[in-house]
């Protein structure tokens, strides 16, 4: 588990802000959040150095650049299961969740169709067969909502 960082109402303001629009000028954020250019850039450099800021990145739209299929897997893994590393190194992999219930693994992935999917799910049979009981996957067939953004002003100090 992660340990929580201590930030305050401004420094959501402007995590917040940066999700929205991370390529913003500091002066532009600044205005915008009625603080100092200098007050900005030292808060994004210490949530940077903290960890609560991990990077910054384009979001590409998957279907754009060719990963038509979504596709999630459960897992259901014997004692001895366990993601090697190139498969968890595995472009198409997004996310990979331990979870509770009857499962041990959520997998979300995308793939460029329903063959490569295929593909996908023998290799990974062939590949981990001995240590998986069971596998449940879903295809999903229209995407309703998908972010990276996180819901930072739900978490706030109360007190």
């Amino acid at each position: 588990m992660f340990q929580s960082v201590k930030i305050n109402s401004r420094d959501r303001l402007i995590a917040a802000q940066l999700q929205m629009d991370c390529r913003q000028s500091l002066a532009r954020l600044a205005e915008k959040l009625n603080m100092r250019p200098s007050t900005v850039h030292e808060r994004i450099a210490r949530m940077e150095k903290e960890g609560v800021i991990e990077g910054y990145k384009a979001i590409l739209c998957a279907e754009k650049i060719g990963a038509q299929v979504a596709a999630f897997m459960l897992v259901s893994g014997k004692p001895s299961f366990h993601l090697d590393k190139p498969f968890l190194d595995d472009q198409r992999i997004m996310e990979v969740w331990g979870v509770t219930g009857r499962h041990d693994i959520l997998i979300k992935a995308r793939f460029k169709d329903t063959d490569e999917f295929s593909r996908f799910v023998l290799d990974f049979r062939k590949r981990y067969g001995d240590q998986v009981k069971d596998t449940e996957t879903f295809l999903a067939t229209v995407r309703i909502k998908e972010t990276c953004e996180k819901p930072i002003q739900l978490f706030e100090d109360r007190g």
